[in-house]
């Protein structure tokens, strides 16, 4: 039996989704700060790069950012950072001035570069689009918690368990009680019996 189920139920699918998210709204600030100041952006990471190949970087991470966030689909996008990432760690690797890999800044920023390149990647393997479902094969399942034939015959065994009168009585519930176990005569308050109206009626000459 094959279910097709809907990507919100899967917690991988779903957990990919919020990370989409939150990719897009870094990739938003991550861009804006790379235009806004790009020569300190470079500095930071310890690279030898134009302001002007910041930006180009910064108008690249902001395009990805609103595209995650304004997307059903969210998946072209990943892989469109996915792909800038494989070229800032090329920059890093190529432009690292012999300042900056003095002090580590290029290192740092290659471990960071590669650990949101991990995140990226394994975003948009789970990744699922919305309004999409994905078939979930279920005909291996035979809902049993063992194997049938391990099993047959356990019920019969347990019909035939001897059970006392009081077991037997005490296990079963008032609707399921035989009418021999059922009290018909209705109690009062204080526990006694409760009179019929044919007591409480006057004698009739």
């Amino acid at each position: 039996m094959q279910i097709r189920v809907d990507p919100a139920q899967l917690p991988s699918a779903y957990r990919a989704q919020r990370t989409a998210r939150g990719l897009g709204w870094f990739s938003l600030a991550l861009g804006l700060a790379e235009i806004i100041m790009p020569r300190t952006m470079a500095r930071l990471c310890g690279v030898h790069a134009s302001p002007s190949l910041m930006r180009c970087y910064g108008v690249r991470e902001i395009i990805c950012g609103v595209g995650l966030l304004s997307n059903r689909n969210a998946r072209p996008w990943l892989w469109a950072r996915l792909g800038g990432d494989v070229l800032d760690m090329g920059t890093l690797l190529t432009q690292a001035d012999a300042h900056g890999a003095a002090s580590g800044r290029p290192q740092g920023a290659l471990l960071n570069v590669a650990t949101i390149t991990a995140l990226d990647l394994r975003t948009a393997i789970d990744y699922e689009p919305m309004g999409q479902g994905r078939t979930v094969d279920y005909s291996t399942r035979s809902g049993f918690p063992s194997n049938p034939d391990s099993m047959r015959g356990v019920a019969r065994g347990l019909r035939n368990t001897p059970m006392g009168a009081t077991g037997a009585a005490g296990a079963m519930t008032p609707q399921a009680r035989p009418e021999s176990l059922k009290t018909s005569t209705p109690v009062g308050r204080a526990g006694a019996a409760a009179p019929t109206p044919m007591a409480l009626a006057p004698d009739i000459e």
